[in-house]
């Protein structure tokens, strides 16, 4: 065995501790890295095996489709493949890409280049071959189950005229999932040169002295390199051993959480361990674990012996004074010196909290965006809903009562009833967007058509002191949606509006919309004040939705909520009006006020079975209800969003959680060696109260230089993500977490101050 070999083990042993250190650093980098991967890896092989399984490795589906218009687009340049089979056979697609067909009434499956505009791509392909809107809905299908795992959401079909087919998405998020790969991959890889980096200077620097002494003995330069090398190899092989076999565990883990997640769909992930995927890997640790290693082993070399001796070849002292030095006390000025005289010891630290607090601020933002999009994506907060002629006797709650004692399945519900009907509201200058001005009387108001919901008094009191209020005329949820369709990928934005301004005397008036006399343009619609009384008075306004109500969030007409006693008050003064007139209904849509249908929104803790049990009851009692499962068909789309957040909160965690691990072993290191230093103070008089000060001190420079540093590497890509998010909702307001940044900045400061004090006391002990 050579020399240089047994010093390395001697080396080893002798300083167990640091050893041990290193090998917890190697593992963290080596789990980190292959976690990430391994995850990646499995999740893919995962989808490309379900859907492969289940037949749906397509994106876009035409069924029944003639020779020739299979010939207008199969040379598409956007195609990457096409699968075909003849309309009705269940025997599994051929490829026949380029392939010449005879017979007609033939399946075409498209798979797409770039699965980010597969909207565009369809719309290109229907417009190519003419077809309208019932063509589409009867003949061709999106694989929206494949979409959605790549993050294109919501997928709609609209027509206004039968043709002009629109195709477009709510949300398509799928650049989220590139970006989340990249930064997983970049934000690792610098923590892993950075800990390991640390964790060999660290080691050198302890022993920079056992070096300086092997070279004054005849040691040469190769000889001490070499010795660090071998360091490096044996704890690098334990490291990566044991990293490997965490990663594996931790990969189990994690799938096991998303594929409880993904319960209900077609998706469940497995460990997918790639050779190819491993060689890579290991060659990626092994370069990064030789690169940390690299330098420390050069610098050590290359000390003399008075430089080991002494051991300052990174003090550095200037001895020019700055503004901040001169208003800070005593203790203040020595922590500002001695982080000048050691900044090499201390860069590390300010570029790991850098990385903590810009990871976590950037990563916190793009989730209370990812948040609100998923409130457009999930329009119910409600399960199903159940809706019947308010005249015909059935007795909805002894149905649900039922369902409860055969399932165990635990329902919650609450009654709906509400009303379309026309207002005008004035002054002008009170609204802000959405109502149309009419001319009356030769004053000019605005005219729209709203949703006024009725409440029972608990819920409608209940809902008003929640706001804060005791007593209203009524609630006005004061925010509607605008729907655009974005022209360069067929994307749907929701654009938010303030409908009213709240500084003015808003006066909302029920009225009749009716056509005018013959001599009239038939266009010009007329209408007469019903009720001018019931919506003017006290007036509540609001941003958040009542629960059981979420889809009057995000909605383009107006929200008005009162209560049963001015439900009463209304309906009293529309019959009188009606009465007066002699007529059966009012308004141009020939709405009967007494005619509506009882609706109930229902929540429910497994909607599957519980559509199940409707149906059947249906159907068994020849019942005349008609239901709507809204959770259903939106399952897939809130899965992915519940995902992407769940990984996203996970990979800002792992960060921070490290980051803040190897700041405070290269605090406790660095702290360490200052034990000389604390002694010198203390022998001209310093107490450990003047000691502790500085230490606090240099801790709150740091802090503060990492989070200045921080905000300004933050604010650029929050704006970024805002401008991106801009693609699927604009808001009046950022959604910035403002609070739970600053409690996120606090704790890291306080736990770094107190890790700081801690290892000050320790450093002065020995």
């Amino acid at each position: 065995m050579k020399i240089e070999t047994k010093l390395a083990i001697n080396n080893i042993k002798k300083n167990k501790k640091r050893a041990v250190f290193t090998i917890i650093s190697i593992i963290l980098c080596t789990f980190l890295i292959f976690t990430a991967m391994l995850v990646i890896s499995s999740i893919r092989n995962g989808i490309d095996e379900s859907l492969t399984r289940n037949g749906k490795d397509y994106h876009f589906a035409i069924k029944n489709l003639s020779v020739e218009d299979f010939n207008k687009i199969k040379d598409k340049d956007y195609i990457e493949e096409i699968e075909i089979q003849k309309s009705g056979d269940s025997n599994e697609l051929q490829d026949q890409y380029g392939a010449s067909l005879e017979n007609d009434n033939i399946d075409v499956y498209l798979k797409f280049t770039n699965i980010h505009n597969v909207c565009g791509y369809c719309n290109d392909i229907v417009t190519t071959l003419n077809l309208t809107y019932e063509d589409v809905m009867e003949n061709c299908k999106i694989n929206e189950e494949l979409l959605n795992v790549h993050g294109v959401m919501n997928i709609s079909i609209t027509s206004t005229t039968g043709m002009d087919v629109n195709i477009y998405s709510t949300a398509n998020l799928s650049y989220v999932i590139d970006l989340l790969i990249l930064l997983v991959l970049i934000i690792f890889s610098v923590l892993f040169i950075i800990i390991l980096y640390n964790a060999f200077l660290i080691t050198i620097n302890e022993r920079r002295q056992e070096y300086v002494v092997l070279n004054s003995v005849g040691a040469t330069k190769k000889q001490i390199t070499s010795m660090i090398f071998k360091e490096a190899m044996i704890v690098g092989i334990i490291g990566i051993i044991i990293g490997i076999l965490l990663s594996v565990v931790g990969t189990n883990i994690i799938l096991k959480v998303m594929n409880n997640i993904l319960a209900d769909t077609i998706y469940n992930f497995e460990l997918s361990i790639k050779p190819l995927y491993l060689i890579l890997l290991l060659v990626v640790v092994i370069i990064n674990i030789y690169i940390s290693a690299l330098i420390p082993s050069i610098e050590a070399s290359n000390t003399s012996v008075i430089q080991g001796i002494k051991n300052n070849k990174h003090i550095k002292s200037k001895k020019k004074r700055g503004i901040i030095e001169s208003v800070l006390p005593v203790e203040g000025r020595i922590a500002l010196k001695n982080l000048k005289r050691n900044k090499s010891k201390y860069r590390i630290i300010i570029l790991l909290l850098i990385i903590c607090m810009t990871s976590y601020i950037v990563v916190e933002t793009y989730i209370k965006y990812e948040e609100k999009t998923r409130d457009l994506i999930d329009t119910f907060d409600v399960d199903a809903e159940i809706r019947f002629d308010s005249k015909l006797d059935i007795d909805y709650k002894t149905i649900l009562e039922n369902y409860t004692k055969e399932t165990g399945d635990n329902i919650d519900y609450v009654e709906e009833e509400v009303h379309y009907l026309p207002v005008i509201a004035e002054p002008p200058e009170a609204i802000l967007y959405g109502f149309l001005p009419r001319e009356i009387n030769d004053e000019t108001v605005g005219y729209e058509y709203v949703n006024i919901f009725v409440l029972d008094n608990e819920t409608y009191n209940d809902y008003l002191n929640n706001l804060g209020e005791k007593n209203a005329d009524c609630i006005i949820y004061n925010s509607v949606a605008e729907g655009i369709t974005a022209p360069t990928d067929n994307s749907y934005i929701y654009n938010f509006h303030q409908v009213f301004n709240e500084n003015y005397d808003l006066k909302i008036k029920i009225i009749d919309m009716f056509e005018p006399d013959t001599d009239t343009k038939s266009d010009e619609l007329e209408y007469r004040i019903i009720d001018d009384e019931s919506l003017s008075g006290k007036i509540v306004y609001t941003d958040d939705y009542l629960d059981f109500f979420k889809e009057t969030y995000g909605r383009s007409i107006l929200s008005i909520f009162i209560n049963e006693d001015k439900y009463s008050s209304i309906k009293e003064n529309i019959q009188n009006y009606i009465d007066s007139n002699e007529i059966t209904s009012y308004s141009i849509f020939n709405i009967d006020i007494n005619d509506i249908d009882k609706c109930v929104k229902v929540r429910c803790g497994n909607i599957i079975s519980f559509a199940n049990y409707m149906d059947k009851v249906i159907e068994n009692q020849n019942l005349d209800i008609n239901t709507t499962y809204y959770t259903l068909g939106n399952k897939t789309n809130i899965i992915y969003v519940n995902i992407l957040e769940f990984l996203l909160k996970l990979v800002v965690g792992t960060i921070v959680i490290i980051g803040l691990a190897s700041s405070i072993n290269i605090l406790n290191a660095s702290l360490n060696e200052r034990k000389y230093e604390f002694e010198m103070l203390n022998s001209i008089g310093a107490t450990n109260k003047n000691i502790d000060k500085i230490l606090i001190y240099e801790c709150i420079i740091i802090f503060i230089k990492a989070l200045i540093i921080s905000l300004i590497i933050s604010i650029p890509i929050i704006y970024k993500i805002i401008e991106y998010m801009k693609n699927i909702i604009v808001l009046q307001k950022t959604l910035i977490p403002y609070t739970n940044i600053v409690m996120f900045i606090l704790a890291l400061f306080i736990v770094s101050l107190i890790v700081t004090v801690n290892s000050g006391k320790t450093a002065k002990n020995k």
